[in-house]
């Protein structure tokens, strides 16, 4: 099975995070060729990641990326068995800054 990678952009953002990647950086394909968007960031604990949907506003947590990322994956292909109608379109991944006291 061939690794997936993530978009270069992502990587600096984990490592900022300190997020370790422990199998190399992968990326979530659905079944029925749907490709969706995974963001993935420490818990508040940081012992735990999260990995959210927005086209479905699905979340979920594992220990690595890659576990995260396969939960993520299984809740979201759970998600639209139930939910059948079209996931929204068009996430926009990106950054921003803000003044905070």
């Amino acid at each position: 099975m061939p690794k997936p990678v993530l978009t270069a952009a992502a990587l600096p953002f984990l490592r900022r995070c300190g997020v370790r990647l422990a199998n190399g950086p992968t990326v979530v394909k659905l079944q029925d060729m749907k490709t969706l968007t995974a963001i993935i960031y420490p818990g508040e604990t940081r012992r735990w990641l999260v990995a959210f949907n927005p086209e479905t506003g699905t979340t979920t947590q594992g220990k690595t990326v890659e576990q995260a990322l396969q939960n993520l994956k299984e809740a979201v292909s759970l998600f639209l068995e139930e939910h059948p109608a079209p996931v929204r379109r068009g996430a926009i991944l990106t950054t921003f800054e803000v003044e905070h006291g």
